[in-house]
């Protein structure tokens, strides 16, 4: 699996490039600096402990990324899940519902957002 140097997020062995910090992915990590502490702005704390909701619920995987992808394009980071886990980039699951979370601050702003687009 490549990873991105940047926010070392993992991706699947197609992706080249970080969607989110537009750099080359690597094949192995670098290991984090135990001294290098992330600093939080006061807006980032808050948002630590904010609890995760569900936004919307999708027939299935497929559709349910596209929705976190139009959700993304607008700003929202979110999660996809079923059940009580999150899913990873192991393979698709087709036919399995599939529920999309954000922050509880986010919910309203991302129901709009797929409202919108679902109008379309």
């Amino acid at each position: 699996m490549p990873y991105c140097p940047g926010c070392r997020g993992e991706f699947q062995d197609w992706v080249q490039i970080c969607p989110d910090c537009q750099v080359n992915l690597v094949s192995e990590l670098a290991p984090v600096p135990q001294n290098k502490q992330k600093t939080y702005s006061p807006l980032d704390k808050k948002k630590i402990n904010e609890p995760i909701l569900p936004v919307a619920s999708a027939p299935d995987e497929l559709i349910a990324s596209m929705w976190q992808g139009i959700l993304k394009d607008n700003g929202i980071n979110c999660l996809l899940g079923t059940g009580s886990s999150v899913l990873t980039s192991q393979g698709q699951k087709f036919g399995v519902p599939v529920t999309i979370f954000t922050l509880a601050s986010e919910v309203k702003r991302a129901r709009e957002i797929l409202d919108f687009s679902l109008e379309e």
